[in-house]
This record gives C-alpha cells, sequence and structure tokens, in this order.
C-alpha cells in the first residue's frame, strides 16, 4: 500500500550500457564473467544488481543446451508391455536407469537395474563409456544378486 516503485537511476542505464556492450563482444559470458568486466571497466557493481540489470534488459548467455532426449528416427518406438501387468513379487520384473555423472575430465556412466517390486538395485555398472558391455555387466551381476 505504501510502496512506490523507484525509477531506474542514471547510474544503472550506464551500467546497463556497458552491460551490453560486454555482451556484443562476448555473448557467451555469464554474470560472472560479465561482472568481472565491469569491475575491469570501473564499475563498483554487486553480482545481484547485475543479475536484475541482466533479468531487465532480457540478456542472457548463448551457451549449448544438454541433448539428452534425443530421438534418432531410424530405430522403432516399442510399446510398453507392462502396462496391464500386476507386479505383487520380487525379482517378477527389472528395469534399467542410466545416469551420466559429470567428473573433471568428462563423464562416467552408472547402469542400474532396479527391482521393479523391492525397489532394490539389483545389479549396477559404471563405466567411462555408455555401450552394451556395462548394461551385461549390470545384468550379470543382477542374476547373481537375484538368484541368492
Amino acid at each position: 500500500m505504501y510502496y512506490k516503485p523507484k525509477s531506474p537511476q542514471n547510474n544503472d542505464i550506464v551500467i546497463l550500457n556497458e552491460i551490453r556492450d560486454i555482451y556484443q563482444r562476448y555473448p557467451f559470458y555469464g554474470y560472472r564473467r560479465i561482472l568481472v568486466e565491469l569491475r575491469k571497466n570501473g564499475f563498483e557493481v554487486n553480482h545481484k544488481k547485475l543479475q536484475r540489470l541482466l533479468t531487465v534488459a532480457g540478456i542472457k548467455a548463448i551457451y549449448p543446451a544438454k541433448k539428452t532426449m534425443v530421438r534418432d528416427l531410424q530405430y522403432k518406438i516399442y510399446p510398453y508391455l507392462l502396462r496391464d501387468l500386476t507386479i505383487d513379487r520380487p525379482n517378477q520384473d527389472l528395469q534399467v536407469d542410466i545416469t551420466y555423472i559429470k567428473i573433471r575430465h568428462g563423464f562416467v556412466y552408472l547402469v542400474c537395474l532396479i527391482d521393479v517390486f523391492s525397489r532394490k538395485i539389483m545389479g549396477r555398472d559404471l563405466s567411462t563409456f555408455l555401450d552394451t558391455a556395462s548394461c551385461l555387466k549390470a545384468l550379470s551381476i543382477s542374476l547373481i544378486h537375484g538368484l541368492s
């Protein structure tokens, strides 16, 4: 009720013009690098104020997005056959979960076979390559673990 919005200060407009100049030269810079460039040019700006100004200006860094769900149209999509199946005992159905974990030099892939009934991990394998061998190793571990 008592709030009166402030109009942008002249200093904000000068900083915003400098941000746009930096963005024109380096469109791939995020707010941290833009902040470093602003401070090199003599502007004393808080990172929160910079983020607010970037939002107001609609400036975002250009970077490649993750492409984890890109589908190749040459492969057939199979229907889910277990939709009407009632799972009422362990080892009746196993599902696969593949997760990639970022490390310093790239990624490692964790392949887990999960029992749907008990939600236990029956087999797992950690590999630097996402290939059939790691999936088969996780399957063999799950078969050994499931029999015991």
